[in-house]
């Protein structure tokens, strides 16, 4: 509380709607959109997809020898080992349809601008919802829509 009472309004509006859940949730709509749209690009510049395949090997972790002495006195000894599994991937190269890609890219950038415009409506709401409040009002005003930041 004390620190919202040290923020100006602006910066106690800032502070809020920068951590406001649904600004929040945006983002993170906006992230995966922008993320899709970068992975379709690079498809697009290559010409292909890299598909990723992934198998578990054995793989020897530690191997001993132990030895006993015989009876006779013949000395036997005896490796053994532990088994433990790698991960191993490779990747290969998958055919894109080039048309069907760029199809996928405008949608990609079209969610990315209504996305865009969403958040700045929504975050531009906030500021100016919480730039009125009491720096009491604001704190709680935050406690009740903060998200997980």
């Amino acid at each position: 509380m004390e620190d919202f009472r040290a923020m100006t309004p602006p910066e106690r509006a800032d502070y809020v709607c920068q951590r406001h859940w649904e600004a929040g949730q945006i983002r993170a709509e906006l992230d995966n959109a922008e993320s899709f749209a970068a992975d379709s690009e690079i498809a697009l510049s290559r010409g292909y997809r890299l598909h990723r395949s992934c198998e578990l090997v054995p793989v020897v972790v530690a191997a001993t020898e132990r030895c006993i002495t015989e009876e006779d006195g013949a000395r036997v000894c005896r490796e053994t080992s532990e088994l433990s599994h790698k991960e191993v991937c490779k990747d290969e190269p998958v055919a894109i349809d080039g048309a069907f890609e760029k199809e996928k890219l405008n949608g990609y950038r079209k969610q990315i601008r209504e996305l865009r415009a969403e958040h700045d409506a929504a975050f531009n709401a906030c500021v100016a919802k919480v730039r009125g409040m009491s720096a009491a009002d604001a704190f709680d005003y935050f406690q009740s829509v903060k998200g997980g930041f």
